[in-house]
């Protein structure tokens, strides 16, 4: 008996974040979700904003977004291949953009919830609020990357249709011949992330230059760009302590760090929709040392899998960063590693399609 395969949906990806050559780090995390729907069968679009810099000029980026976001669907509606299913990335404002495309091609609306979509942008302003609410209220399905993220919808942006499901937009499976522990960096500490104060970088440098003070070798790398830059830096210079920044990097750039890196730091201050780069880090074999911010106290353990920390806590930073590096080289590191490395194999990217795409095969026509 011939079993036939399942009909898979055919997906318009709208995003205002992307990655492209020119800027590979930018939305890499919607990029590797669009590549793990097409890895799965399914026939994928994307339309997207791939220039960092266009979000200075807010209102003829999304404009334009809109208009390719609609012409894209009348396109497959013209063509009798209509959607089945609009995915927005990064829920709000993206949605609104969505939310038209979806109507017209006649697909269910899914809103994908990374972070400040919902913990900060809906809050800017009260006419943002109603927006926000009015958006979530219509969305066929609303995706959350943790169950934080996912109470905070259903709390402050509800009643939606249906509860709020949780899915890891995951990491990539780590390739073969990744460095072992005896080769890594001794007293290599790496931070990865947007330079702004959510991220607490300030804290991060207050606690490597005490460990400076102390004797204690450590160099710290620092991944990434922003507002927060020029600051840092002058205080990183101030501090004495061994800083280097590298600027934004492509991910496989990235990963050739955390490979190497005896400890990544997540100091945030401010709750983390989930805290990709925390399991990143576990995926990579690095020792992870983070606070408890939103989504990230769900993915860390303190002791078992990495090491835990209140957000803002210079010393307690300082105390856990010299703790994982003292077992980083050590026996102790292992099980901590192996833990992690489960940790991030529950975030496979594969996994997190695969669940995607059970859901919407449940959703009502």
């Amino acid at each position: 008996m011939r079993l036939e395969r399942p009909v898979l949906p055919r997906i318009l990806v709208v995003a205002n974040l992307y990655p492209s050559p020119e800027q590979p780090a930018f939305g890499t995390f919607v990029g590797g979700r669009v590549s793990a729907l097409r890895r799965a069968g399914c026939r994928v679009d994307a339309v997207a904003i791939t220039d960092a810099r266009v979000h200075r000029v807010v209102a003829r980026k999304y404009a334009a977004l809109a208009l390719r976001a609609v012409a894209a669907a009348l396109r497959g509606r013209l063509a009798g291949r209509p959607y089945d299913v609009v995915e927005a990335h990064i829920a709000f404002p993206t949605g609104l953009l969505a939310w038209p495309a979806a109507r017209l091609s006649g697909g269910r609306l899914v809103l994908f919830c990374h972070g400040s979509d919902v913990t900060r942008l809906p809050w800017l302003s009260p006419r943002r609020t109603l927006l926000a609410r009015w958006l979530f209220s219509r969305a066929d399905l609303v995706i959350a990357n943790s169950s934080y993220l996912a109470a905070v919808a259903e709390q402050r942006l509800g009643p939606l249709r249906r509860p709020a499901i949780v899915i890891s937009p995951g990491v990539e499976p780590e390739p073969e011949g990744l460095p072992l522990p005896g080769e890594r960096e001794a007293g290599r500490v790496l931070f990865v992330g947007r330079l702004v104060p959510d991220k607490g970088c300030d804290v991060l440098l207050a606690a490597v230059e005490k460990l400076a003070e102390q004797g204690i070798p450590v160099q710290l790398t620092i991944v990434g760009d922003g507002p927060e830059r020029e600051r840092l830096e002058a205080a990183a210079r101030a501090s004495g302590a061994a800083v280097r920044f590298t600027g934004a990097l492509p991910p496989v750039s990235v990963r050739r760090l955390m490979a190497v890196a005896a400890v990544v730091a997540v100091p945030s201050v401010a709750p983390e929709g989930l805290g990709l780069v925390a399991i990143e880090a576990m995926a990579s074999g690095a020792l992870v040392v983070a606070t408890d911010q939103g989504g990230l106290a769900e993915t860390m353990r303190h002791g078992e899998n990495g090491f835990v920390v209140p957000a803002g806590d210079v010393g307690a930073l300082c105390s856990a960063l010299r703790r994982a590096l003292d077992v980083a080289s050590r026996p102790e590191g292992v099980p901590i590693r192996r833990a992690g490395a489960a940790t991030a194999g529950a975030h496979d990217r594969d996994l997190g399609v695969r669940d995607s795409l059970a859901h919407y095969a449940n959703l009502p026509a």
